[in-house]
């Protein structure tokens, strides 16, 4: 196991983490007392690296190991609805669990389905199995993000990259994009042009999350 992730559920009362291989304990966040432990299939040990948990749009828990979908309810511990991911995996691979990627879809019961190297991306509702939409995507595309209306679903992919590596190329679906500039003092002025001259106060610096320099972030002479 490689990583223990915090999560918060949407209204920032209950927090969740991995434990243990398959287990992911949610807390209260006023007092920090266990509230659940939520365990699943241990997964093959090839897999153990993509075991996936997020809360989702109701504020019910989904975790993913071995392109097995889960929803629980955190507060009781109690499994929701399953489903298999792996069934939207098309010959010559069916099944293969290492080519799926799930997300959470602003919509209650519903998650998205990635097959890499595929398009479209597939919105399941979990309680049905049903594939409610699709949307199509780029083949190297590995995850996608829809705004709260579920309509705007927003994917890049990577294109290509300058000799030096200072631009990389991404693109959309449907062909919009272009160069992203990787070089510091173009972020820099971009940031200027933003916030101007104006001074961070002590609290401001307090919750950034690298140390602010001592002197003027954006220089008077320019913007």
């Amino acid at each position: 196991m490689k990583e223990n992730n915090l999560i918060l559920n949407p209204e920032g009362s209950l927090l969740a983490y991995r434990t243990t291989r398959n287990t992911v304990m949610v807390r209260d966040t006023a007092a920090l007392r266990e509230v659940s432990r939520i365990t699943t299939a241990s997964g093959s040990p090839e897999q153990d690296l993509v075991y996936n948990y997020a809360f989702d749009h109701t504020g019910n828990l989904i975790t993913t190991v071995d392109g097995q979908v889960r929803q629980w309810d955190p507060r009781t511990g109690g499994q929701l609805a399953h489903y298999d991911a792996t069934a939207l995996v098309p010959a010559p691979i069916p099944g293969d669990a290492s080519t799926v990627g799930v997300g959470v879809y602003p919509a209650p019961n519903q998650v998205t389905v990635i097959v890499r190297g595929h398009s479209p991306v597939s919105v399941v509702e979990l309680t049905t199995g049903r594939v409610t939409a699709t949307v199509p995507i780029g083949p190297d595309v590995v995850s996608a993000k829809f705004d709260p209306s579920g309509q705007g679903g927003v994917s890049y992919g990577f294109m290509g990259r300058s000799r030096d590596s200072s631009i990389v190329l991404v693109a959309r679906v449907g062909g919009l994009g272009g160069p992203l500039p990787l070089d510091p003092g173009h972020w820099q002025r971009e940031l200027c042009r933003v916030i101007g001259k104006r001074a961070f106060t002590a609290e401001a610096q307090a919750a950034r999350p690298v140390r602010l320099p001592a002197q003027p972030v954006c220089p008077a002479t320019g913007r």
